[in-house]
């Protein structure tokens, strides 16, 4: 919920992850690309992200989204990372989501 946020701040919403370095994993993950999708009260947005040339064996992150807390946004946040494919996927580990 936004309504414990500070008006007027911008805020951004990241995924803390690692790849791990598995021939089978790695092969498969390192090619993806992820869509990032944030919603707002009043707005969607959604984003593609390449895992291509990100590190392996390092925690980094990757940004969802970023939006100013003001009226218009007041309610609940909700957002997510997907992959879609007809191949099994494994070998990046999410650790936390931070706003």
């Amino acid at each position: 919920r936004t309504i414990d946020l500070s008006p007027g701040t911008m805020y951004e919403i990241v995924f803390v992850v690692r790849m791990i370095d598995d021939d089978v994993y790695y092969t498969h993950i390192s090619n993806c690309t992820v869509t990032l999708v944030m919603i707002l009260p009043r707005s969607r947005t959604q984003r593609n992200e390449s895992l291509e040339g990100k590190p392996v064996e390092e925690w980094f992150e990757i940004l969802v989204g970023e939006f100013i807390m003001s009226p218009e946004n007041v309610g609940s946040v909700e957002f997510s990372m997907e992959e879609h494919g007809p191949d099994w996927k494994g070998g990046l580990i999410v650790k936390c989501a931070i706003i």
